[in-house]
């Protein structure tokens, strides 16, 4: 249901509207999360070690933080667009309520898609070929950077992130995982769509003894897919990955504005996640509705950039805004075709 929700969201508001309701949502959830901590500080505050985070009406920080970063996302995205009041509140909200979960991934999220939304912006009228070599790039360094840390053991390398070398006991749930996959047929077919976690025989195939808790995810976004549908399902899901990151880049490289950066700078945000996390195929999930919501976005054809006349780089803000309005009929058109 919330793949359908997310489908007929897009079909009506298409990418424009998406970005605006998104930005409205995390403005929304800012002012619950303060709220809730100021007139109810039960709910306002976690009972954890992790005080004074601020999660809101989230059961957890990281769940909260990560969610605004994709308000902080929609925040770039309507920059230069009208009224420029809202893409600035929606920054400052979003901004405020990643500070305020103290979620180190969150954190290092929201400044890694400052750092990719920054380097797409400078490269406007590149073309298709520099930028999805950008994209590619940006998922290797994102694929190298995040698994290669784990093979770092100084604890001092993640005290930043309040984080030790096992990055919070993730590299040992990885490797048991693991060898879970590799037991019987599982390599192939997986333990079912979310069986293993809840099955003894599945949660009873490894020791977790070793482990603090048995955990409640392969906290792999990867892993998690392989255990659930096995390694076709992971085939399906790096096809699909790929093949959005190169759709993203291309409507990026026609349409030439801030508001199409919206579609690889989530991609990369969604892809970053889902290593230390798993979101990936999972029900009542905000950022699973959004992975399906850009999956759902119809592509920009070539026909549809020309009406809008792309300019190049030095172009003025207010043909970018003329371009921004017009992403609803491109919307139309395409879908009429």
């Amino acid at each position: 249901m919330c793949a359908f929700f997310s489908a007929a969201l897009v079909t009506r508001l298409g990418r424009s509207g998406l970005v605006r309701v998104i930005g409205f949502t995390a403005i929304g959830i800012v002012v619950v999360q303060l709220l809730s901590a100021i007139v109810v500080p039960s709910l306002g505050m976690p009972h954890d070690k992790f005080y004074p985070a601020i999660p809101g009406l989230f059961l957890q920080k990281n769940g909260a933080g990560r969610t605004l970063v994709i308000g902080l996302i929609a925040g770039l995205a309507l920059l230069q667009t009208r009224p420029k009041a809202l893409s600035y509140t929606v920054l400052g909200a979003s901004m405020l309520g990643v500070a305020a979960s103290t979620s180190g991934t969150a954190i290092g999220s929201a400044a890694l898609c400052l750092i990719i939304y920054y380097i797409l912006v400078s490269l406007r009228g590149a073309g298709l070929f520099w930028l999805s070599t950008i994209a590619g790039l940006i998922v290797a360094l994102l694929f190298v950077g995040s698994f290669g840390l784990t093979f770092l053991s100084d604890d001092s390398t993640y005290a930043v992130l309040g984080k030790d070398a096992t990055l919070t006991g993730r590299t040992s749930i990885w490797a048991g995982v693991w060898r879970a996959i590799n037991a019987g047929h599982h390599w192939w077919t997986g333990y079912g769509y979310e069986a293993f976690f809840a099955s003894p025989q599945g949660v009873g195939s490894i020791n977790w003894n070793m482990y603090d808790y048995v955990p409640p995810h392969a906290h792999n976004g990867l892993l998690q897919t392989w255990l659930n549908t096995g390694i076709i399902g992971v085939i399906l899901t790096i096809g699909s990955l790929l093949y959005l990151f190169v759709r993203a880049a291309d409507n990026f490289a026609k349409l030439n504005d801030r508001l199409s950066t919206f579609d690889i700078v989530f991609m990369a945000f969604f892809l970053l996640v889902n290593v230390t996390e798993q979101t990936t195929m999972l029900y009542n999930n905000f950022i699973w509705v959004m992975f399906v919501a850009v999956a759902a976005l119809p592509g920009i054809d070539g026909r549809a950039a020309q009406r809008i006349g792309a300019p190049g780089r030095g172009a003025r803000a207010s043909v970018t805004n003329a371009r921004d309005g017009a992403s609803d009929d491109i919307f139309q058109h395409t879908r009429e075709r």
